[in-house]
């Protein structure tokens, strides 16, 4: 099997302040097999970030000069605006669809379509309050938030394994795989490999293979300017040109067509819902 390797592309962050800072996580670290990305928003100029779908909860960290304030947040369906109030920076982390369980055992949110104060969930998740405040940098609070996590992820259990089996399989396959397919892959049935989604990624198999396969189609439209769109389509899994714009329409707001022929596309996209933070 490839390598496990999911980096949602979230171009609102990259746009939003004056500088933005990624970590991509591979499976080759401990810390790989659950998150997929640590990121950062140095002085956003905009309180409204625009975030699209793409099947992971995140660890959402902000510091205004004075106070630093901590969000769990859920997964999101369509095009979203996350409101923040005024910031230094915003950090943070992204897990694997589903992964975050090893950390979050039993107190999974999986339903709520709000944020959630992360000392709700990790009720010493604010002990690192004090040093993230003194910290300087994107790579030093990246370390204090990877140190806090490595200490205490539980080893998987028999349900996690499944999961993260089956996201694996959704990822290698570009999400163009169907739920007997993927049941078979993993040794379930289809009827318990549904309620394992519903229970502790709060998406059903589908939806997570169509947001994947729209990240992944999306890497390949910011990526692969001369591939014709019908091409493309083809490539992810689409009946034709028109089925992917539906998806993408569905998703984002706006088409793989407007994203490909517009360099500032991610400035019109749709945002059907909000959240604050």
């Amino acid at each position: 099997m490839n390598t496990f390797s999911y980096h949602p592309c979230q171009p609102g962050y990259y746009q939003a302040g004056k500088k933005y800072q990624e970590l991509n996580y591979s499976e080759d670290c401990k810390l790989g097999e659950v998150v997929c990305q640590m990121f950062e928003v140095t002085s956003p100029r905009e309180h409204n970030i625009r975030v699209i779908p793409d099947g992971c909860n995140d660890i959402l960290i902000s510091y205004d000069g004075e106070q630093i304030n901590s969000w769990y947040s859920p997964s999101i369906t369509k095009s979203t605006n996350f409101h923040f109030k005024k910031a230094e920076w915003v950090f943070g982390v992204r897990f694997y669809p589903g992964a975050d369980c090893s950390l979050l055992r039993g107190s999974i949110p999986v339903s709520k379509s709000h944020p959630i104060e992360v000392k709700e969930l990790l009720p010493d998740f604010d002990s690192l309050d004090d040093e993230l405040k003194k910290s300087m940098s994107f790579v030093r609070r990246h370390e204090i938030v990877e140190d806090y996590l490595l200490a205490r992820i539980k080893p998987r259990n028999n349900v996690e394994d499944i999961l993260s089996s089956s996201v694996r399989f959704l990822i290698d396959a570009n999400g163009v795989i169907s739920i007997e397919k993927l049941a078979k892959a993993v040794g379930y049935s289809t009827r318990y490999l549904r309620q394992l989604f519903t229970d502790y990624i709060g998406h059903s198999s589908k939806e997570l293979a169509n947001m994947i396969r729209m990240q992944k189609t999306l890497y390949c439209l910011l990526e692969e300017r001369d591939q014709k769109l019908s091409d493309i389509a083809i490539r992810y899994g689409f009946s034709d040109q028109s089925h992917m714009n539906r998806e993408f329409k569905k998703y984002m707001g706006v088409t793989a067509k407007i994203i490909k022929e517009r360099g500032q596309w991610n400035s019109i996209l749709g945002a059907e819902l909000s959240r604050i933070f």
